[in-house]
């Protein structure tokens, strides 16, 4: 062989221990120093390009592909990426604790050997595990990434990607940029896009309505519709398009959205329509007498037959029944009407369909005598019958409304709501039974010569006052005294006439107090006991009671059923012809449908 000949040196400034050289460059361990990286493509000029300062005295250096191992004087191999070979990084350390110094290393395959001091060699698995993944989003299905770690999660987003069909290609790697395992290709769909919502909802409907509700989406296609009907529940339907079918009379709102199947949503999207009245169904209430007609009252509230109470009122006067409407809604029972002085035949008949538990009798013993009393204990049992009364009618509406707040209070609760009425005449009060019954509102009643009685108004827990009727019922003096108990809390509901004070009283309850046109009652405003037993009836359809005369139908009353005409298509008559005439039937079946 030839004589081997000096060409070039490189001064460390440390002491040459070991190296390898790859790819033109020397890799030396050089002791304290730790790795140099020198260039060796030109040997007469020998230059520094790199260094790793490893833990301990470098004393021995391996490459294998990419990777680097420096071993070391303290027990530590110090494992190296040099894809650039020029810098070594990404270090990855091996140590014993039992072992003194790793005075050298070498690598077949994927197994790491090391001679270790005072504990002879060592083999160690390393390059198999994945660190990593490599990954990359296109059009292509066979792409492979390149093995560069794209990241160390299981997860990866992409932003400003436009919709359609793309490849996601996914692989795990070493640090070392070694391939681990197969390309995994899968093939996504993105869709952005929300789906398209739509209706064919119209502003009216007669009788009722069928709204169908439609969604499309390009992309994955509509999952499911989502809807709200009236601020109800929502509700879902799955597939591209759903009905929603409505029967109630009035106005409604439906608010929906879609939602795709790779699960973006749409928006909200809103459809208001009415739904009016194609036709109306007429049903006579009415008995061979008042007392006859409180029952058949009664049948048609409680068609189910399922009530808790009963309350009994005398049918020969109104003062001490007007009140009991709320009770009797409040208590969950119809008002039924008797005789003065013997319980009327069919009422224990009726108390039996009900099931009711128990009997409130209205007024002393002057309305309702000692003997029904005495009949009703034996049909009931004495614990299960109670008399509410006081020593005038003015008393007795006062006990009235106090048992009804305190039923109240036991449950949902009293708004503080109350009506002042004049105990002078029965039509106002009447008129205001079904939001009685309906909202709980009791009904005092003042004194046509004397003041409201506001004391026990405020002791009862009221806190708000409609007064029904015009100043020749209730005074101005008789409001100010009101409005000096509940200042800015009253309100006067009236009209020329009784008839019109009905239609204001009405009105208020369908506009403020969340009743409606549809269920109307009609009784006679000329007599009581019709309309004292419908007013639980009205309340229990969630509609009003307007009063007619017996035999015309007053002007207010028809211009009230002509504006309200399509939100009505049950109307109920309150006693028999000879309470409301023929000719009023017909006057209203003229206007109605």
């Amino acid at each position: 062989p030839s004589t081997p000949a000096f060409v070039g040196v490189y001064h460390s400034g440390g002491f040459g221990f070991d190296l390898t050289v790859e790819r033109g460059y020397a890799y030396l361990a050089d002791y304290s120093g730790g790795l140099k990286v020198i260039d060796v493509s030109n040997p007469v000029a020998l230059t520094l390009v790199g260094s790793f300062s490893s833990p301990g005295a470098a004393v021995d250096v391996k490459a294998a592909g990419d990777r680097l191992f420096v071993s070391s004087y303290e027990g530590t191999v110090t494992i190296l990426d040099i894809s650039d070979p020029t810098v070594p990084t990404n270090p990855v350390y091996y140590g014993n604790a039992e072992t003194d110094n790793t005075d050298a290393v070498a690598v077949a395959g994927d197994v790491m050997y090391v001679a270790a001091r005072g504990y002879g060699l060592e083999a160690v698995q390393i390059g198999t595990y994945p660190t990593g993944f490599s990954y990359e989003l296109d059009d292509n299905a066979t792409t492979d990434p390149d093995g560069t770690i794209d990241g160390t999660t299981t997860s990866k987003a992409y932003t400003g990607v436009a919709d359609g069909e793309r490849y996601f290609h996914v692989r795990t790697a070493d640090r070392f940029g070694h391939v681990v395992s197969a390309t995994q290709h899968l093939k996504i769909k993105i869709d952005t896009t929300a789906p398209i919502v739509s209706s064919d909802a119209v502003a009216e409907y007669f009788g009722s309505a069928a709204v169908k509700l439609s969604a499309t989406d390009a992309g994955s296609g509509v999952y499911l519709i989502q809807h709200e009907l009236d601020g109800g529940q929502s509700v879902t339907n799955q597939g591209t398009s759903v009905t929603i079918n409505v029967d109630t009379l009035g106005e409604h709102l439906i608010r929906f959205r879609a939602r795709d199947n790779l699960f973006t949503n749409s928006g909200y999207e809103t459809v208001n329509f009415t739904v009016l009245s194609d036709h109306t169904d007429y049903t006579p209430v009415a008995g061979t007498s008042r007392y006859d007609t409180a029952m058949k009252t009664s049948q048609a509230a409680y068609a189910d037959g399922t009530a808790d109470c009963v309350v009994i009122a005398t049918g020969a006067n109104w003062p001490d029944a007007l009140g009991g409407a709320a009770l009797a809604a409040a208590k969950n029972g119809p008002i039924l009407l008797t005789a003065p002085t013997a319980l009327t035949a069919g009422i224990t008949d009726e108390i039996d369909r009900l099931g009711a538990g128990e009997v409130f009798i209205l007024g002393g013993t002057g309305a309702v005598s000692a003997g029904v009393e005495a009949a009703l204990i034996a049909e009931m049992g004495a614990d299960n019958v109670h008399r509410i009364w006081g020593i005038s009618r003015y008393e007795t509406a006062e006990a009235i409304a106090e048992a009804t707040i305190e039923e109240l209070e036991a449950g949902a609760g009293y708004d503080g709501t109350a009506f002042m009425a004049t105990a002078a005449n029965f039509p106002d009060a009447l008129a205001a039974s079904p939001l009685a019954a309906a909202k709980g509102w009791p009904i005092f009643l003042c004194n046509p010569a004397g003041d409201p009685p506001t004391a026990k108004m405020s002791e009862l827990g009221v806190t708000d006052a409609l007064i029904l009727g015009g100043t020749a019922v209730i005074s101005d003096s008789q409001q100010a005294t009101l409005e000096s108990a509940f200042p800015g809390r009253v309100e006067r509901l009236f009209g020329a006439n009784r008839y019109a004070t009905g239609v204001a009283v009405a009105t208020y309850g369908v506009d403020e107090a969340g009743l409606a046109w549809n269920g109307l009652a009609l009784s006679t405003g000329q007599n009581f006991p019709d309309a004292l037993a419908g007013g639980v009836l009205a309340a229990r359809n969630g509609s009003v009671m307007l009063l007619t005369a017996s035999t015309a139908l007053p002007a207010d009353v028809g211009a009230k059923l002509t504006a309200e005409r399509d939100w009505i298509e049950d109307v109920y008559y309150l006693g028999g012809t000879g309470a409301i005439s023929q000719d009023v039937r017909d006057a209203v079946a003229a206007i109605l449908h």
